[in-house]
């Protein structure tokens, strides 16, 4: 174990419910949701929240939020420390939290021990921060560990699940579902696996802190003062800052790519998300003779957020070809996907995850079936249709008032579903209770 501290919390004392939030890695490029919401709740000032994680990630943290993280990692000497603070000062809720850990169904005791003694070095150093109340993000082992701090300091602590970490690495759901004041989960596939799982467990239907919660999205406000990127006349297609994996579907969408250029169309994909499938791709690209047509940008390393939006405001279709994966592993709604709904432009998706919650086939984009290469093709050939009939709901150019003037109802659902003003005050009200 090693340490490494850093910490901008202010030293006043403030009268306001202290929360902590724990995130492992923060910011995330891939997690920008999480950050927002934060940023808001900071922001609305009737909380004095902390956020505390083990790792600085490589995004840039927003203004305002910067002065309340703490970064820090247990050492041996914390851990120590921790272990005997609790020994003495809380030997009973000591002793009680391990039975109840060790009671519960997962894996065998031996695995449990040095996650259980890594947690309390953990709650040793959550204390030090004086929360009244955690809030864990993801189901998996972050919100375990927030689960046994909340028992040995006597504090209520909740959840914020997303997709994943419910679907694939989700663990003790009864005892959260049991323990914890709130769950929130921000699509409605993963909530009702949560909702499955818990229930199986313990018996319960329909537990009623389970709660299906979007997030809140306020990008598009900050899109204004970025210009669309500079495009030909060719039909311009962009899959968005989607990452290079196996769950995004992209060798399916070159597929798709290859039976456009077939059938003669004129057209450029663009491509601009991090991932290890990169050099794959590439080669199909080659292999498919789509190297005129299908552009991947920053050598699978990702581009910055501005030239990503800038793509966004330039593109005729946004186009997802995501797939739910054997594991269980599926995106919920993409926050790329809410984002090109809040510009109102074209989108085709596939049927993955949970985005038919946005995205209605005929009402509010195209949806088709996941690894069907030919029903993407087909789509984005009705798209183009749509847009050469002179319906265009989206704009390029960058003046003040140009989302105003492209009204649209899968724009009008997005910024009802995902208002951050709206969802994210009905966070703090359940923070603040």
């Amino acid at each position: 174990m090693s340490e490494n501290y850093e910490s901008a919390i202010p030293t006043e004392v403030s009268l306001k419910k202290r929360v902590l939030v724990f995130v492992p890695e923060f910011p995330k490029l891939t997690e920008t949701f999480i950050q927002r919401e934060i940023s808001k709740l900071i922001e609305l000032g009737n909380l004095e929240i902390t956020v505390f994680s083990l790792k600085k990630a490589s995004g840039k943290l927003l203004e305002g939020v910067s002065d309340h993280v703490v970064y820090q990692r247990l050492g041996v000497l914390s851990f120590l420390k921790g272990w005997v603070y609790f020994l003495t000062t809380r030997p009973s809720q000591l002793w009680n939290t391990a039975k109840y850990f060790f009671s519960l169904k997962k894996g065998n005791s031996f695995s449990k021990v040095p996650f259980f003694f890594k947690s309390v070095g953990y709650t040793y150093l959550f204390s030090l921060q004086n929360p009244d109340h955690i809030h864990a993000n993801f189901m998996s082992w972050p919100s375990t560990m927030a689960m046994i701090a909340s028992l040995l300091l006597e504090i209520p602590y909740s959840i914020s699940a997303h997709a994943k970490d419910v679907m694939v690495e989700g663990e003790y759901f009864a005892p959260k579902v049991e323990t914890a004041k709130f769950i929130s989960i921000c699509n409605r596939l993963a909530y009702e696996d949560c909702i499955n799982r818990s229930g199986k467990d313990s018996g319960k239907d329909n537990p009623s802190n389970v709660l299906l919660q979007y997030h809140g999205i306020d990008s598009v406000k900050a899109f204004e003062s970025i210009s669309p990127a500079k495009r030909g006349e060719r039909l311009f297609l962009f899959n968005g800052g989607a990452r290079l994996v196996e769950k995004k579907g992209q060798k399916y969408l070159l597929e798709a790519a290859k039976i456009l250029k077939d059938k003669g169309l004129d057209f450029e994909l663009h491509i601009a998300g991090p991932g290890p499938l990169y050099s794959d791709l590439m080669l199909q690209i080659a292999e498919l003779g789509l190297e005129n047509n299908v552009f991947i940008h920053g050598k699978g390393n990702g581009v910055p957020f501005d030239e990503v939006v800038a793509y966004l405001k330039a593109c005729d279709i946004v186009v997802q070809s995501n797939i739910n994966l054997n594991s269980g592993d599926a995106d919920g709604i993409p926050t790329f996907v809410i984002e090109a709904a809040m510009l109102g432009k074209p989108i085709v998706a596939t049927d993955a995850g949970s985005i038919t919650e946005l995205i209605i086939n005929g009402e509010t984009g195209w949806v088709v079936p996941q690894r069907d290469p030919q029903a993407l093709a087909d789509a984005i050939l009705q798209g183009q249709s749509f847009i050469q009939n002179g319906v265009r709901p989206f704009g390029t150019d960058n003046s003040s008032n140009w989302m105003k003037d492209c009204p649209s109802e899968v724009q009008k659902k997005a910024l009802d579903m995902f208002d951050l003003d709206k969802n994210i005050k009905e966070l703090e009200q359940l923070l603040l209770k």
